[in-house]
């Protein structure tokens, strides 16, 4: 029997050993490199010395994560491998420590358990007094990334550079989310150019963390219009007709076409192929405005019946682009592509800058402990690199503090 229990003690200690070692931020960080890899955005990018930067960036990181001693260090670490990619299209999250609801952040006893638990105690949180923060923000300009933001009437945070004044940090101020504390994190920024930042942040429900790469402050909005510095004003950048596509005259002989997605799902394709034939023979307006605020893209398959269509128009007449920051991913190509035709004039605001690659296939892969998810990219548009992290300039800027589709009109007419 003693012989049997030394035999069993010494197997169980050997799995426990592995397991421990399988699972661990290094070993995470070995999965990430490995898969990071594999990308065509690496291998475009990382060559000669750069490959050997990239290997040295690596190793470093992987002797931090050794120190790493909770899930929230060990993401911080794990992200800064995907940092120097150009590739806006990759994801990685952190797998929520427990699956939340929307109506569970409204239940008294889930809420009063949640509250007790690790999960919520642990949450990241900042040292800073808020009230003192509180006042220190309140009047910051809304042209400074710094301030005060609202996410809806949900929460408020606080915005502030660190003593790294490249590094910055969101903390709850207030909060009608009985999930969230104040003081606790909801996001942080690294900036790595003006007004451009890679950002992690917390999901409001689930309060797990993700990446945001690509981030951008404008006009007191970060995160896509989430978080705002003046949430009751209309930013006409974002105010889009809800409809799909449309083909309608606006004004005189002025023509206004949508296309708000070029997404490849079988519903979509056909939708936008039903509508492409429809409207062939319609474009008969002395200029035409092409709407593709918030279009987030999606296949050529679907864009380029449009760009064909587009093409033959514009031999003739002018066409004006409507582009927003949300204009992204193939919507993005498509810009460019019309640029490149004659009577064409880009309008609007910068596009997102995820253009240069994409996912064909949709897989996710979990890291080694299984508490993160890496979104990995594999499909090759490299010939748009130079717009990745950049997005599309237009040629004329709109504001927003008026409708841009009165705007384009108004810049059509001086034009004829």
């Amino acid at each position: 029997m003693r012989i049997l229990y030394i035999l069993f003690f010494t197997l169980f200690s050997s799995t426990l050993v592995n397991a421990q070692e399988k699972c661990s931020c290094s070993a995470d960080i070995d999965a990430l490199y490995a898969s990071v890899k594999k990308m065509p955005s690496y291998k475009n990018q990382f060559k000669g010395k750069g490959k050997e930067e990239y290997q040295k960036l690596y190793n470093n990181l992987k002797a931090l994560s050794a120190r790493a001693d909770d899930n929230f260090s060990c993401y911080k670490i794990l992200v800064q491998l995907l940092y120097p990619l150009k590739d806006n299209h990759l994801g990685f999250w952190q797998q929520p420590t427990e699956k939340i609801s929307g109506e569970m952040i409204v239940d008294t006893a889930f809420i009063k358990t949640y509250r007790e638990s690790d999960a919520f105690k642990n949450f990241p949180t900042v040292k800073n007094n808020t009230d003192s923060l509180n006042n220190v923000l309140t009047n910051k300009p809304l042209n400074d990334v710094e301030g005060i933001y609202h996410y809806s009437n949900y929460v408020t945070v606080g915005v502030y550079r660190t003593h790294k004044k490249d590094s910055l940090v969101g903390v709850v101020l207030q909060t009608n989310l009985k999930n969230w504390a104040i003081g606790q994190m909801a996001f942080i920024m690294q900036e790595y150019a003006p007004n451009h930042f890679n950002a992690i942040g917390a999901h409001l429900v689930q309060k797990n963390f993700i990446l945001y790469k690509q981030e951008t402050f404008a006009n007191g909005i970060l995160f896509a219009g989430h978080w705002k510095k003046e949430p009751k004003k209309v930013n006409f950048a974002y105010d889009v007709p809800k409809e799909k596509f449309s083909l309608k005259n606006i004004e005189g002989n002025i023509q206004y076409l949508k296309l708000g997605s070029f997404s490849a799902n079988n519903e979509n394709v056909a939708e936008a192929g039903a509508f492409c034939k429809r409207i062939n023979d319609s474009l008969t307006g002395t200029a035409l405005i092409v709407d593709l605020r918030d279009n987030g893209g999606g296949a050529d398959k679907v864009s380029n019946q449009f760009l064909k269509l587009l093409k033959k128009f514009s031999n003739h007449k002018k066409v004006y682009v409507l582009v927003n920051h949300w204009t992204t991913s193939n919507a993005e190509q498509f810009t460019v592509r019309l640029k490149k035709l004659k009577n064409v004039t880009i309008v609007g605001e910068t596009t997102n800058g995820t253009i240069a690659y994409g996912s064909n296939y949709g897989n996710t892969n979990s890291l080694a402990c299984n508490t993160y998810e890496f979104y990995p990219t594999d499909m090759d548009s490299s010939e748009f690199l130079g717009y990745e992290s950049v997005g599309i300039v237009p040629d004329v800027l709109l504001n927003n503090e008026s409708d841009w589709v009165a705007q384009t009109v108004a810049i059509i007419k001086l034009d004829q």
